[in-house]
């Protein structure tokens, strides 16, 4: 629009937008024809890029798998016994051989026998039903365990596991004022120091039956408390103390003798009772309680303690009397003083017997710790304290990058630990990392020690049960106990797999890991042995100093053949692979162009609905690659690839064409004579695998040395070039090549004839603008005139 904006004032009857459109013609026209041609040349880019992808994904997936000598020189094995299985790889020669199977390989494996062991604590359900066993590591580790006022925890340690095994039996004296404390544990004769306010004590309680007995004359009703010379005629009554009908309760509110301190437990005091009123020094110890019908007068009751301390010397026995009889024993490590509830309460480090190299280079020990406060185990109250299945969840965390697999069965209350993978360097490496120096650490340590024996373990060799040390299967009520300090003076518990041990043609190999064993590219894998071995070890460095093996069966024999009907498959797969990408090559090289559907124009889109347009640019698209020159010679280096015969074999199935396959059509499709193909595979068992999958590997630029699939494989990478030199590898047009360098410049020339058409379509409307305005003057000319002759 001109100057003005407004036309037509000066009654000349000019249509200013129309003549200018018109003006305008033109240059759109030539503006259009630059358009096309750029839209043309990117459906051009685009059939490239479509036509690049599908030869690179043919070469990287469905070429590369003819490129394997696994593939097309496939080999079987077959296995005479059951004890050993075999496979074999396209390396293994075609021969028989004879194996062995003296060992397994086992993994590091430790398993529960007889459930955790356990003090009666039960968690209440929620929803009212019976009470189950706790899995909650707060009950299972500790009893008592409560958080005082500011933070500071105190409790003790459930069930010490104490034995008569000097690795975790506790040294026991007697200090002053009837408190026991245990100085340390004696771990070969090394003791671990523990420090004052956690001490160990173990108490045994016995109890003294006593009975009240009368005598009843039945005729008369006497009642006689001494039995009388003459019985007969009498009755005797007996009535235990303890089924008296007074409250229980009411017999432990005594006074107590200090025999340990801080200890309020009534369940380990028991009762004395005397029908002898005790002296007034003695009063404040007793009670008085009523007279019963069963006696006659006042009885008195006592509470006392008797405690057996356990250091190889009785310190107070029970009575020689066969009323009394042990009715309870506890053992429990006593904590408090300052333990607060951020400190750590369970500590330990579970490795799997490998090494890594650690971010600066160092290599380091494969483990991991696991580590909870107190208020990890106790929880709040939005989160519950940590429980078995935690423990079992923080070991097996894949970041851990153990080879270690917890489980907890909570069926049957038993957890396992084993090393995925077997043999002597695979194992299971649990460290409590006790340091006597540090009265923190040796806590955890003790807690974390004792909560591993209690899980019963024994380790487990192909279906045997050991218990760590001896060789010999054991009995599983002996299971392993863990040592805070062993003799190396590390504190490793180590449990290791083993490697297996086979004997192959005469050769024996003793570092079968896993059960398989790879030679000459046969792989063994054991199922069983087949024999009896019998290792002899040095007692001293436990080193096998000789072994004796003894066959209860013959030996497996293991025959390698070809395996024909695997590459017969492979050739079928690989003539419909090529024959596919070889008609949808043609088909693009063949399509031709229509010339009657160019590029629609923005004003021509304006006026077709979307559906026009879709159909419109399908037949507009066709034949962008016609009689392509890249395309072309793409085809014809396919077909001569493999046409043209492999150099370098000594044999007459030197081409595909001596294997039964020949072309048929004018398109180069490949076809399949089997029959020709299985007479090739045996007279010449290397002939599929020369022809397809030879690889010249002294001159790798001499395709005529090469099987049929390198060649395409090397002959696509030359066209994944050539394609990226003439259309780039992506839609962007910045990249350096023919059509990108193209579009560009079409795309500046459209921009700048954009800026010319304005300048032009500008001029056009000032010069109508001028055109009104001169007729608008000689208008008002006319009209005076005019006015002035009327």
């Amino acid at each position: 629009m001109g100057v003005n904006g407004i036309y037509g004032l000066s009654g000349s009857g000019m249509d200013i937008e129309s003549m200018v459109k018109v003006g305008m013609m033109s240059k759109q026209n030539e503006y259009d024809k630059m358009a096309q041609k750029f839209t043309k040349n990117e459906w051009m880019k685009a059939n490239y890029i479509e036509l690049n992808n599908k030869i690179t994904t043919f070469n990287a997936s469905t070429l590369s798998q003819y490129k394997m000598s696994n593939t097309m020189n496939a080999k079987g094995a077959e296995s005479s016994s059951e004890a050993v299985k075999v496979s074999a790889s396209s390396t293994a020669d075609l021969m028989s051989h004879q194996v062995d199977v003296e060992k397994l390989s086992s993994n590091a494996y430790l398993v529960g026998t007889n459930g955790m062991k356990r003090y009666g604590i039960l968690t209440k359900q929620k929803d009212g039903t019976a009470d189950q066993t706790s899995i909650k590591l707060a009950d299972v580790l500790f009893s008592s365990l409560k958080v005082e006022s500011n933070g500071i925890v105190s409790g003790r340690v459930s069930g010490v596991h104490m034995t008569a095994d000097a690795r975790s039996d506790p040294t026991w004296s007697q200090t002053g004022n009837s408190n026991y404390d245990q100085r340390g544990i004696v771990n070969d004769n090394e003791p671990v120091g523990l420090v004052n306010g956690r001490n160990w004590y173990r108490y045994e309680r016995y109890e003294q039956y006593e009975q009240y007995v009368q005598w009843k004359n039945d005729s008369d009703g006497t009642i006689s408390t001494t039995e009388p010379g003459d019985t007969t005629g009498w009755i005797k009554n007996v009535k235990a103390a303890l089924e008296s009908t007074d409250n229980p309760d009411e017999w432990m509110r005594t006074a107590k003798a200090e025999l340990v301190a801080g200890v309020d437990d009534s369940s380990k005091w028991h009762l004395v009772k005397s029908t002898t009123k005790p002296s007034d020094s003695d009063a404040e110890n007793w009670t008085t309680i009523k007279s019963t019908s069963e006696t006659s007068g006042e009885s008195w009751r006592k509470i006392t303690y008797s405690t057996k301390i356990i250091n190889g010397v009785a310190q107070s026995s029970p009575p020689n009397d066969e009323n009394w009889n042990p009715a309870y024993e506890d053992k429990h490590w006593q904590f408090s003083n300052g333990i607060k509830i951020d400190d750590v309460a369970f500590e330990f480090t579970i490795g799997d017997g490998t090494t890594k190299v650690d971010a600066d280079g160092k290599v380091i020990k494969n483990e991991v710790t696991i580590s909870y406060k107190y208020s990890d185990l106790l929880g709040d109250e939005e989160t519950e304290g940590k429980t078995f299945n935690d423990l079992v969840a923080d070991i097996n965390k894949q970041s851990n990058g153990l080879n270690i697999k917890a489980s907890y069965d909570s069926v049957h209350d038993r957890f396992s630990f084993v090393n995925t993978k077997s043999g002597e360097d695979n194992g299971i490496e649990i460290n409590f990392g006790t340091d006597p120096t540090n009265q923190d650490s040796t806590r955890s340590a003790l807690v974390a020690r004792n909560f591993f024996n209690n899980m019963g373990l024994l380790q487990s060799k192909n279906g045997l049960l050991y218990n760590g040390d001896n060789e010999e299967p054991e009995n599983t009520s002996n299971t392993i106990l863990f040592d805070l300090k062993n003799a190396a003076g590390d504190g490793i518990n180590s449990f290791m797999g083993e490697n297996g041990i086979m004997r192959v043609d005469g050769i024996t190999y003793d570092d079968v890991v896993d059960n398989k064993l790879t030679i000459n590219g046969i792989t063994y894998t054991a199922v069983k042995t087949t024999g009896t071995l019998t290792e002899i070890k040095d007692p001293a460095t436990g080193k096998v100093t000789s072994r004796t093996f003894d066959p209860t069966e013959p030996a497996a024999t293991i025959a390698v053949t070809q395996d024909a009907d695997a590459i017969i498959d492979k050739v079928k797969s690989f003539i419909t692979d090529y024959n596919k990408l070889l008609a949808d090559l043609y088909a693009k090289y063949d399509e031709k162009p229509n010339s009657d559907y160019k590029p629609l124009t923005q004003s021509q889109k304006d006026q077709m609905k979307e559906e026009q347009i879709t159909k419109w640019e399908e037949k507009a698209k066709a034949g962008m690659l016609y009689h392509d020159q890249t395309l072309g010679k793409i085809i014809m280096n396919m077909r001569n690839a493999v046409a043209e015969k492999v150099e370098g074999i000594d044999s007459k199935y030197d081409s595909i064409f001596g294997l039964g396959i020949s072309t048929t059509g004018l398109k180069g499709q490949l076809v399949l004579d089997e029959d020709k193909l299985k007479k090739a595979l045996a007279e010449d068992p290397d002939a599929v695998y020369n022809v397809f999958a030879k690889l010249d590997s002294q001159n790798l630029d001499d395709s005529a040395k090469s099987g049929v699939a390198q060649r395409l494989g090397d002959i696509f990478v030359s066209a994944n070039k050539a394609i990226k030199d003439r259309a780039g590898s992506t839609s962007d047009i910045t990249e350096d090549s023919d059509l990108n360098n193209l579009l560009r410049n079409l795309q500046t020339k459209m921009s700048n004839f954009k800026k010319l058409m304005s300048s032009f379509e500008n001029a056009l409307y000032k010069k109508y603008d001028a055109m009104e305005s001169t007729l608008a003057k000689l208008g008002a000319q006319l009209n005076y005139i005019m006015g002035g002759q009327s």
